[in-house]
Formats: structure tokens, C-alpha cells, sequence
């Protein structure tokens, strides 16, 4: 961030700098800002660096365009903190010295201009022209952006323009804009599928975004956006698996992250009923186990499938295998599969299962966490959860029950997570050292809950799914 907005060679000569006066003496982070300042020949960095530091929270830039009548134009960049929707987070109380660097396109052409943001509001006319869009992030800037509706669809639109590092900084905003309720669900698709034909680590991003979404989604709607998934990234997928025995590291990296995000949101039933076939070999299901049917790679969707599609024979092959094998990972990612995916009639027999000497106790401590994530059986799994609390705490390592009000964060609705609130509360005495655990899974549970109030609906309206309410 700071070596853009000050150039390469000037942020070069404060590390030259700084290495010169303390190459055999010790140094603190003030005496590399004044390092740089000095070598840089710019001291406004110092109180940049300390605004980035020494305050907590990322900046929220809200930039506007707008284009006078003699074709002048201005752009209005105004900071506060980013806060997304549910947080109690003040988006008022702190302001940042930030190194901004932004690209006009425009009469002129394709400019960059940067400058100190050190107030709460910054103004830079065009006298050139109107913008036609900015990109308020060429720096890679440590900040989030929001931008009018009419330039989040001329960035989208001109997404091949921008570098992969610009390209990664509008998906990031987009998405937290989202979140924070500024921008529009189908400005965030577009976005989106604009990403998906970037470069891989552009595409991984998109990819990751859009699996957020779909599990933010209620059952009843998701079929909607599995057919958007198809069309936004099963091309790319089937362009490179058509190539798949050339692919260097990161296409390969690329295709896998495409198989699973498919897998999970895709139209793919026979890929997912062959995968649990090869699970059921893997783990032995029907003779003798296979220990080359599942890549590592591949073993966490294989079990979840596997447990989807295999019935109770792959729920007692996989318990077994899990309890018999010396693979660590394995015994954990068996676990959570089973823990997530079973009946409810399964989840009570695990959690018993869990309680013998078979299992560590981080392992049934791992159970009873990973068992609230599963909306149809979080009923029931909460109440497994409290009736076996006691047993299974005093078998957890003392950071692991410190950690245990962290399931609060499983809960999406303001009615469970004050019950899940109050349930640790009443147990402090056996999980000390659990208020800072609790505090950040509240704050997520409440983020999920405002999300899922404000956004699912018309995420799921964009998509072509139930209309919003």
C-alpha cells in the first residue's frame, strides 16, 4: 500500500534507510516510519502509518462521481469505518490518514491519482472531463470501497481493464458493500461473474464469495442459484479440464477449488454419487478398505458425500474407520462429516459414541461444535449439546473449553443466540477465560441474524428464487 502510493524507488530508499541506521542496533515500528518518511521524502506517512496501526477496523471509502453541466466532473471521496450490517461497530468514530491512490478513466484517458485522504471528506475536481469509472483502489490499498450503482456496472463491465490486484479489491468491496447493505444483489452477481473468468487467484475469490451466499440461502431457494452457478463457472471449469494435463500449479488450484464449489452448488448428482462410491471403497464400506480410491485432496467432500448418499452401512464404516486409523485429520474430518450430516437418531448414537475412551476428548469436544452446524438437526443438536456439556468439557484441553462458547456462533436468529448467550454465561465456572470467545461468536451470530433479515431475500429475488418479503 505505502510503496505504491509512494513510488517503488522512494519507499525503497526509507528501507535502505532504515537498514543503514540500525544494521547493528535494534529498532521499533517509529523508527521504521521515520525511516521511510525520511528516505522517501514524504513525513505525511508517519501519522498514515500510526492511523493504520494504533485504531482498530478497516476504512469504508464512499465515492461519488458526479459531471457538471460544462463537463467538468468531481469525485467525492468521503471515510468512515467499515461496519457490516448487525454490528455495533461506530462507522462514525475514527477517521484514517490514507495513502489513496485511484484510476480515472475518462476524456483524458486512463489516469492515476493519489493522494493523503486526512480528513473526513476529500474532493477532486476533473477539469479534463467527466469520469466514465473509477477504480478507488490501484494501490491495494488496506481499504474497502462504495461506489454509486452506475460505476459499479462500468467497473464490472471494463473488469478485463483493471489488474488482478484491482480485480481482487472490487470483489472484496463488492462484497463487504453487500454485507453492509449499499449495494445490490445483482450488481454483486455481476461482479461475481465477472471474476469467475479472471485470472485463478481473481476466480478463487469470486468462487469463495459465491459459496458464502449459497449457504446463506434457504434450502427452498438455493436450486436458483445452482443454476446460476452452472452458468457462471461450469465453462471455466469445463474449459480447464479439457486442458487438465497442462495445467500449471495455480490453474490446478483453480480446477479443484471449481470441482468442490460445483460439487456443493452445482448440478453435478452423478460427480457427487461417484465420489461416494469411491468413499465407500475408501473407507471399506463393502470388503476390504481401498486406501487409493480418495485423494487427501479430495477426502473431506468424499466423506460428506459418502455420509449423504451412503445411508447408515457408510455412517458405521466411516465411525469405524475413524476410530481405527492413526491419520489424525482423517479421525477429525470423519467426525465433523458425521456430526453435520446424520439423522437425528445418528447424532444421538455419535454423541454417545464420543463420550467412550475410543475418542480424545478435543475430538468429542469437536463433535458437539460441529454438530450445531447443521440447520435441520440444530434443534436437537443443541440439546445433546447442553445435556452433555459437563461430561465432555472436563475431558477438553483448557483452551478448547475456553473456546466452547465459540458455538454461539451457529445460531442465526436473536431468539437462539440469547438462549446460547445465556447457557455459557450460566456455566462460566467450567470454561474460564471464555468471555473474549463468546463476545466475537456473538457478534458473528448477530451479523448472520441482520444478514439473513435484510439481504437473503433479495439475494435470492435477484437469483430468480422466492420474491422478497
Amino acid at each position: 500500500m505505502f510503496e505504491s502510493y509512494l513510488g517503488v524507488e522512494e519507499f525503497r530508499e526509507g528501507i535502505r534507510l532504515h537498514m543503514k541506521r540500525f544494521e547493528d542496533d535494534a529498532a521499533d515500528v517509529d523508527d521504521f516510519m521515520q525511516s521511510v518518511a525520511e528516505g522517501s521524502g514524504d513525513n505525511g506517512v508517519v501519522e498514515s502509518f500510526r492511523s493504520f496501526i494504533f485504531q482498530p477496523g478497516i476504512p469504508y471509502l464512499n465515492v461519488e462521481t458526479t459531471c457538471n453541466e460544462d463537463d467538468t466532473g468531481l469525485i467525492t471521496v468521503t471515510q468512515q469505518r467499515y461496519a457490516p450490517l448487525g454490528s455495533e461497530i461506530n462507522p462514525d468514530g475514527q477517521t484514517w490518514q490514507v495513502p489513496f491512490s485511484m484510476r480515472v478513466e475518462g476524456p483524458a484517458g486512463d489516469q492515476t491519482g493519489r493522494r493523503m485522504l486526512t480528513g473526513k471528506t476529500t474532493e477532486f475536481p476533473l477539469e479534463a472531463g467527466c469520469a466514465e469509472w473509477v477504480m478507488p483502489n490501484a494501490a491495494g490499498g488496506y481499504w474497502r470501497f462504495n461506489l454509486s450503482d452506475e460505476n459499479w456496472s462500468a467497473l464490472t463491465e471494463n473488469f478485463d481493464a483493471l489488474t488482478a490486484q484491482e480485480q481482487l479489491s472490487l470483489l472484496d468491496s463488492v462484497s463487504a458493500a453487500f454485507r453492509a447493505g449499499d449495494v445490490p444483489a445483482p450488481a454483486l452477481l455481476n461482479a461475481l461473474a465477472a471474476g469467475a473468468q479472471g485470472e485463478w487467484d481473481v476466480a478463487i475469490q469470486s468462487i469463495s464469495i459465491a459459496q458464502g451466499l449459497y449457504g446463506s440461502l434457504p434450502e427452498e431457494d438455493r436450486s436458483a442459484m445452482t443454476d446460476w452457478v452452472e452458468e457462471t463457472y461450469r465453462p471455466v471449469y469445463e474449459a480447464l479440464k479439457a486442458r487438465e494435463d497442462s495445467l500449471g500449479q495455480d490453474e490446478t488450484l483453480l480446477l479443484s477449488d471449481l470441482y468442490v464449489a460445483l460439487l456443493e452448488m452445482g448440478d453435478m448428482e452423478d460427480e457427487r454419487r461417484e465420489l461416494a462410491d469411491r468413499a465407500a471403497s475408501y473407507i471399506g464400506v463393502d470388503g476390504e478398505a481401498d486406501p487409493s480410491a480418495v485423494s487427501p485432496e479430495e477426502f473431506a467432500a468424499a466423506m460428506k458425500y459418502g455420509d449423504i448418499n451412503g445411508g447408515e452401512a457408510f455412517y458405521q464404516a466411516a465411525l469405524d474407520y475413524a476410530r481405527n486409523t492413526n491419520d489424525q485429520r482423517e479421525r477429525r474430518i470423519v467426525l465433523a462429516v458425521l456430526a453435520q450430516n446424520v439423522s437425528e437418531a445418528e447424532l444421538e448414537a455419535l454423541y454417545e459414541e464420543v463420550g467412550g475412551d475410543d475418542w480424545q476428548g478435543q475430538e468429542a469436544w469437536s463433535v458437539m461444535q460441529q454438530s450445531l452446524g447443521n440447520d435441520a438437526n440444530r434443534e436437537k443438536a443443541w440439546a445433546l449439546y447442553q445435556a452433555n456439556f459437563n461430561d465432555f468439557i472436563t475431558r477438553t484441553p483448557e483452551i478448547r473449553k475456553a473456546q466452547s462458547a465459540g458455538a454461539v456462533a451457529s445460531f442465526c436468529e436473536a431468539e437462539a443466540i440469547a438462549e446460547a448467550k445465556n447457557f455459557f454465561v450460566t456455566n462460566a465456572d467450567l470454561i474460564p477465560g471464555y468471555e473474549r470467545s463468546l463476545a466475537q461468536a456473538e457478534e458473528a451470530a448477530n451479523l448472520c441474524s441482520a444478514f439473513r433479515s435484510e439481504k437473503v431475500g433479495e439475494l435470492s429475488a435477484a437469483l430468480g428464487g422466492e420474491s422478497e418479503e
